[in-house]
């Protein structure tokens, strides 16, 4: 043997971390579902539990949901609900024994048998962040999201063991056009991981195209695919105390397939909801006992989970202030609105022309446009860097000069910001927000309002 392979060498250095690394990429834990032992914190007694249920059952009762889709619409009142319109009222007894046929836990499994998960009990999943506008590394910097940046995120998901499920896209792919991206990301999940995918309850063909993949993906017959869970959707509502129509949609296709719904309520308190954490927390679980309960009506015993998120807008009641600067983050978001009578493939046309007249502009470099529903579309805007174009105001304010000559539609755009109030979508940066149980009261109101607003100089 030569001495030389006899000499110690030192541990430290370049070469010890080389030792020490071994040949993985980054270390880690074996894949497992953790599972949490600890008893849940109980900020409330048994008498505070069952107020905040009793509210809940009061607000379902007295006041209702709006639930914004004719066949869910049709379910509800098949099942004895009181409906008005598009209020929904449901009793104690309704709502309690539809939840009642809820399973208390339920497992998903992938294409891989052995990526599958457990949803409930004490089992804890993470899940991939879902649909940032922008990506962000130490090489590149921030940007906006495409689809090779996407395909990268899914690599990682699929890496790494502490991630459980691939579920909405980690960074939006705005570079590919909004009605076929559900196409092309499902793919790259599909292909480049093996575990539990989500499908967006954006209405009826991004569902039905998602589980007809799944399905293909996993080598699945129809029966098979209905006999276990495979992949899931989450929905929100619209607070306050409403549900739209594309995700009652998307939610209600998965039911009737025996696929997983998550229902995620979001309200912010002293906004989109009572003020106290008590009252905010009560409307939460209205909204989301009244979607669960449509759904076990649908298919009695689906799989469903019930998960809310509520922050507070006290702050900005109590403390002086203005409105927060706006601010340049190079994205621009779009909504389009027609007449109600206007065809769809009108509304399409319209639509187009005027994202063609956005994507000539010069300071644009990419746009994702696509249509809500039969009158109204969004598109998001993507602008070159700030030394390559005007400030975000020179290039809203040029755009909607070329948009005026585009007839038969109203185009709203607002810059997107890192920081903003209230949690809904909207036309513009800032709005009002009047909410009534009595319609006559609420049609007054506004209009004393509207008249108001436009009498202010300012």
């Amino acid at each position: 043997m030569n001495d030389d392979a006899l000499v110690r060498r030192r541990a430290g250095g370049r070469a010890g971390n080389k030792t020490r690394a071994g040949s993985s990429v980054i270390d880690q834990m074996p894949w497992r579902i953790p599972v949490n032992h600890d008893r849940p914190i109980e900020p409330l007694d048994a008498d505070g539990i069952q107020a905040i249920h009793k509210g809940a059952m009061r607000i379902l009762k007295e006041i209702g949901i709006e639930f914004l889709n004719p066949d869910a619409i049709t379910y509800l009142k098949r099942a004895g609900c009181k409906v008005e319109g598009t209020n929904v009222k449901m009793d104690e007894d309704f709502v309690m024994e539809m939840i009642g046929h809820a399973p208390e836990s339920f497992t998903i499994t992938p294409r891989n048998p052995d990526r599958e998960v457990i949803m409930g009990g004490k089992h804890m999943l993470f899940v991939n962040v879902s649909s940032p506008p922008a990506a962000w590394d130490l090489e590149r910097g921030k940007r906006s999201g495409d689809f090779a940046t996407f395909k990268e995120f899914m690599k990682l998901t699929q890496y790494f063991n502490c991630i459980h499920i691939a579920g909405g896209y980690p960074v939006e792919p705005v570079d590919i056009h909004a009605s076929v991206r559900h196409l092309d990301c499902l793919y790259e999940k599909l292909t480049i991981t093996d575990k539990v995918v989500h499908a967006y309850s954006l209405g009826a063909e991004r569902v039905e195209d998602v589980m007809e993949m799944v399905k293909i993906a996993a080598g699945l017959t129809e029966d098979e695919f209905q006999a276990k869970p495979r992949l899931y959707t989450n929905i929100n509502s619209v607070s306050p105390l409403k549900h739209d129509y594309p995700m009652l949609d998307g939610a209600m296709r998965m039911a009737k397939r025996g696929q997983p719904v998550v229902i995620t309520p979001f309200t912010l308190a002293g906004a989109m909801a009572p003020v106290t954490m008590a009252g905010a927390v009560a409307l939460s679980l209205a909204e989301g006992l009244a979607a669960a309960a449509l759904l076990q009506y649908i298919n009695p015993g689906c799989p469903i989970a019930l998960g809310t998120f509520i922050a507070t807008a006290w702050l900005f009641i109590i403390i002086p202030k203005g409105f927060f600067p706006e601010e340049d983050i190079g994205q621009i978001q779009v909504s389009t609105e027609a007449a109600e009578d206007v065809s769809f493939p009108e509304m399409v046309r319209l639509q187009e022309k005027a994202a063609q007249i956005i994507r000539q502009d010069p300071s644009v470099t990419a746009v994702s446009s696509f249509n809500s529903d039969q009158n109204t579309g969004r598109m998001f805007v993507a602008l070159k860097p700030k030394n390559e174009r005007q400030p975000m105001k020179t290039v809203v304010e040029g755009l909607r000069r070329k948009l005026r000559g585009v007839a038969g539609i109203n185009i709203f755009m607002r810059p997107v910001q890192n920081l903003q109030l209230g949690g809904r979508q909207s036309k513009s940066q800032y709005q009002y927000i009047l909410q009534s149980v009595k319609a006559d009261e609420l049609n007054t109101w506004a209009t004393r309002l509207q008249e108001r607003l436009r009498a202010d100089p300012t």
